[in-house]
């Protein structure tokens, strides 16, 4: 076995937070007290899953569940390799983060606890409406290409970028239409206003005249 710390944590569905070590080869999951995690729900089958430590690494395969093994918003239909930092759902009730803790340097525990990449995998699957669009986590492509930026997983993708930019471009677009409109109110306003008090101060009675239709 590897000197990593796997496990699962709870996000949603019974016990959440509730963390779970991976300490055996194989991990089965599902609703049974048998299981090595078990999650008293509904929407788990009785043997759900199983994750599969292999050659160093987590895979994790559905076993034939009635409600789905889903790896970042995506079914799975055959056996899946994770990644620190996945979002596993069984059925819709229930989700846990797979986290594949290796030991970090002093640089690595700072951009951990850096508030800009906490949670962030999490919150870019939400906002993306279950559709996962981020690179693997920090750690894991760090590893690969070693000297990369560490920050570099926050950049945002060519589509989402367009995206973005669309949007600000409408807000803005917006914000001129409301400014000019009241602009444009506060103007007539003020013209208003002044033509009022130069017929009031000058001609009074052609003004009054006119607001009373010559009845005052």
């Amino acid at each position: 076995m590897s000197t990593a710390k796997p496990r699962l944590v709870v996000r949603r569905g019974p016990n959440p937070d509730q963390v779970f070590l991976l300490q055996n080869d194989t991990t089965i999951v599902g609703r049974e007290p048998i299981n090595d995690v078990m999650f008293p729900d509904a929407e788990v089958s009785r043997r759900h899953c199983r994750i599969v430590f292999q050659h160093t690494e987590y895979f994790i395969e559905d076993l034939n569940s009635t409600n789905g093994t889903f790896v970042n918003g995506r079914r799975i239909s055959e056996i899946t390799r994770l990644n620190s930092g996945d979002i596993i759902d069984f059925g819709e009730t229930v989700r846990v983060v797979f986290e594949y803790l290796l030991p970090m340097s002093s640089a690595e525990q700072e951009v951990a606890n850096d508030p800009r990449l906490r949670g962030f995998r999490e919150a870019a699957y939400a906002q993306s409406g279950g559709s996962y669009k981020t690179i693997p986590p920090y750690s894991s492509a760090s590893a690969e290409r070693p000297g990369r930026d560490m920050y570099a997983n926050l950049e945002p993708s060519p589509q989402e970028e367009a995206e973005r930019e669309q949007a600000y471009r409408l807000t803005r677009w917006q914000s001129w239409l409301i400014g000019g409109t009241l602009a444009v109110l506060f103007i007539s306003m003020v013209i208003c206003g002044g033509v009022l008090y130069y017929l009031d101060t000058n001609y009074p009675d052609l003004l009054w005249g006119f607001l009373t239709n010559g009845t005052g």
